[in-house]
């Protein structure tokens, strides 16, 4: 049975103001053409133009729920309200930027900022950032979850910080929300290669965004490290790896930062590669704990192989360490990954197809988080944007020490609607089952576009990874990632 979760989440969302047009969904924004270009869009530090934001809200109660959306502007005082929407039980809705009926105070031009997310059901959100009204060349796109107010924390921790980093000059930019009603400084420390780095963000106010970047607190160009961030307040932030300078970006990975109470001496990779049809995973690992410790990963082949690999590294107090093409982990495979170590631990995982560019990252789970039941707030089955086609895939690792049955149901919402229940599967421990891209018995049918949630439960703890991934024959799009919630 699935947990209730609380009613309000804080969500740090990334609108870019262009033109609303009456007519356009929230899936299909308007062509360029039809847009006035944004103001304001070096301040966020993301490379190019033609970013927008939307985010999709499910409803986990048992009643309809009414969710009503509140903006901040992180330039002015400014606040911007949505209508209330209704929303079914085990049903999702889209709210965007484009689409007018979804606001009673629309957002202007050129708008940056957070959100509070409030309904009288409990609800779950997830935020897609993307690029695509640049034109054709647009392809970069992140997903992150939003935060429940039980996911807030006052300090957070971010295993990986680049800053022109490497061949492929990344850099990452981190938004952070004062989710509270008091004005609060926030503070920034940096831990890299080269040393130890401090900013002071004074003076945020209530619910209000700020922007941090390694350039802030002087982190040299090339370095790489960990953030950490705190406050006296409980905040909300996520993390986002783009290319340091470009005409338009064609790379963007995002996903949350972790609360201390997220952080675990065990932690699950549901999907890991190794030079797997050209696609590497790395994984970043920060120890949150307050001495040394050594990290021990387990990798547990899937496909291309068998067997079980293991290698370890070691991590100061708050510094990081990366897994990436592990010396004596077999090539062209693809698997889970389990984290241990005598200290709390986070981590972060990023996969890039070196053939096509195409980049994403999503969070790792702890032990203490995962469940027997979760929720994915956004499925798609050949659903179109504008210069792109979509659909996504669900992995489900059991991470118990039994074999699991697992059931799904897939809610559809928008486009072909509908309730699908595929028949039910059954896993071993440690191993994992995929739903998609594409057909499967029982599921959506996957040559009509449709979008919806979905949720997922067995018969023993299980850790859900969606990935949503570009239909062949379309535009190749960034990968986006995001970690079902489990409840």
């Amino acid at each position: 049975m699935l947990k209730k979760m609380l009613t309000l989440i804080m969500i740090c969302i990334i609108i870019m103001g262009f033109a609303i047009n009456e007519n356009a969904q929230a899936e299909n924004p308007p062509p360029p053409s039809q847009l006035r270009p944004a103001a304001g869009v070096g301040m966020l530090n993301l490379p190019g133009g033609g970013w927008w934001t939307g985010f999709q809200v499910v409803n986990v109660g048992t009643t309809t729920a009414t969710v009503i959306v509140t903006l901040y502007d992180a330039n002015s005082a400014n606040t911007y309200q949505s209508v209330p929407k209704a929303i079914a039980p085990n049903a999702s809705y889209t709210f965007s930027p484009f689409n007018s009926a979804d606001w009673a105070s629309p957002p202007p031009d050129g708008f940056i900022g957070s959100a509070v997310v409030s309904a009288d059901q409990p609800i779950l959100a997830i935020v897609n950032e993307q690029n695509n009204l640049a034109g054709p060349s647009g392809i970069a796109a992140g997903s992150y979850r939003g935060f429940t107010t039980e996911q807030t924390s006052t300090r957070l921790l971010f295993p990986l910080v680049k800053h022109d980093y490497g061949s492929t000059h990344r850099t990452t930019t981190f938004f952070i929300q004062n989710t509270s009603d008091t004005t609060a400084d926030i503070y920034a420390i940096f831990r890299t290669r080269t040393g130890t780095y401090t900013k002071v963000y004074p003076s945020v106010s209530p619910f209000k965004l700020q922007i941090i970047h390694p350039s802030d607190a002087g982190v040299p160009l090339g370095d790489l490290g960990s953030l950490e961030i705190t406050s006296t307040v409980k905040l909300a932030g996520i993390y986002n790896e783009h290319q340091h300078t470009a005409m338009v970006a064609n790379t963007l990975l995002s996903t949350k930062g972790f609360a201390p109470s997220e952080a675990d001496t065990m932690l699950y990779v549901p999907l890991y590669k190794q030079d797997y049809n050209t696609a590497y995973s790395g994984i970043q690992v920060q120890n949150a704990g307050t001495v040394t410790a050594t990290i021990y990963a387990t990798y547990t082949v899937a496909y291309g192989g068998s067997g079980s690999y293991y290698y370890s590294l070691t991590a100061g107090p708050g510094q990081s360490v990366t897994f990436f093409n592990v010396p004596g982990w077999p090539g062209n495979t693809y698997g889970s990954v389990i984290l241990s170590s005598s200290q709390p631990l986070v981590a972060i995982v990023n996969e890039t197809k070196y053939s096509t560019g195409q980049s994403g990252v999503y969070a790792a789970f702890a032990r203490s988080q995962v469940t027997n039941c979760a929720v994915a707030p956004l499925w798609k089955t050949r659903w179109s944007g504008t210069t792109s086609g979509q659909q996504s895939a669900i992995v489900v690792q059991n991470v118990g020490t039994a074999e699991a049955t697992v059931n799904i149901t897939f809610t559809m919402t928008a486009g072909h609607v509908g309730t699908y229940t595929p028949p039910a599967r059954t896993v071993a421990p440690g191993a994992s089952t995929v739903y998609g891209p594409g057909p499967f018995e029982g599921g959506p049918p996957a040559d009509k576009p449709a979008t919806g949630s979905v949720v997922i439960c067995a018969t023993q703890p299980i850790a859900v990874l969606v990935q949503e991934t570009t239909l062949p024959g379309w535009a190749p799009r960034d990968m986006l990632n995001y970690e079902a919630f489990n409840q």
